[in-house]
């Protein structure tokens, strides 16, 4: 009786601790999937943060040998306008955050 009661508390055991490890190792894929989403979406975002100021620096190389005030003066606009996209897209990201953090409804 002694022995049984031990075996059907040593299978009880070992059907949580098996119950257990299933679900660390489903956790363990889902946090895989997210680090996997996190390292593409911090690629991404470190690609467009850059663009703008490696455009932005090419054009300040170009109009340093420029003489033409006009064309020196074009440059500038292009320069502008690189730099508007940059702020717009991190304010899209800040707002992306903010959502994020709100509670559903």
């Amino acid at each position: 009786m002694i022995m049984a009661l031990i075996a059907l508390g040593a299978g009880y055991h070992f059907r949580k601790i098996n119950f257990e490890r299933q679900k660390v190792e489903a956790l363990n894929r889902e946090l895989a999937i997210v680090n996997e989403e996190l390292d593409q979406f911090a690629h991404r975002v470190s690609h467009d943060l850059r663009a703008p100021i490696n455009s932005a620096l090419s054009l300040i190389y170009v109009a340093r040998d420029e003489t033409s005030p006009t064309q020196i003066h074009d440059y500038l606009n292009l320069m502008e306008r690189s730099l508007h996209r940059q702020d717009e897209f991190i304010r899209d990201i800040l707002d992306y955050a903010r959502a994020q953090k709100l509670p559903f409804r």
